[in-house]
Order: structure tokens, then C-alpha cells, then sequence
């Protein structure tokens, strides 16, 4: 996931996802994240109960979220370049 964000009069925003352990239910684990102003490559290690991107980033003010697809076909070209 990497992330925009144009914080430049708050300069560091820490935002917390809550997560299931999905081996015990009804536990929860909190991971942090400092964004500073500009880019930031974010990789986290929890899955949130919410994922909805307006849910997990509610509190801070982000410009762009986007997430790497895995391909589903090793292919490369459709046609020799």
C-alpha cells in the first residue's frame, strides 16, 4: 500500500487498525503507523475489522491510497515487443 498525504502543518499523524487474531476470537491487536508529509510505503501486518479505506483513514487526511494487484498470469507481452 502506499500512501500520499499532504500533512505539512500537522507533520506527523500516527492512525491505529484494529484487528481480529483469527486465532482467538474476539481478541483484537492494535498496530501503529507514523505518516510524515509526502510519500509514504506503508506495510502492515494486521487485517482490519473495517477495511473500507474511508474507515481505516478516517482521522487522517489522505490524498491517494493504492495497493498492489497480484497478476493472476505469469505473462508478461501479448505480443513479442
Amino acid at each position: 500500500m502506499i500512501i500520499s498525504s499532504s500533512l505539512s502543518r500537522i507533520g506527523l499523524v500516527t492512525f491505529a487498525i484494529m484487528v481480529s487474531i483469527p486465532a482467538r476470537a474476539g481478541e483484537t491487536r492494535t498496530q501503529r503507523v507514523e505518516l510524515k508529509a509526502g510519500w509514504n510505503a506503508v506495510s502492515i501486518d494486521v487485517d482490519p475489522l473495517d477495511s473500507a479505506p474511508g474507515t481505516v483513514f478516517d482521522s487522517t487526511k489522505v490524498d491517494i491510497v493504492a495497493r498492489y494487484f497480484t497478476p493472476r498470469t505469469p505473462v508478461r507481452f501479448i505480443a513479442d515487443p
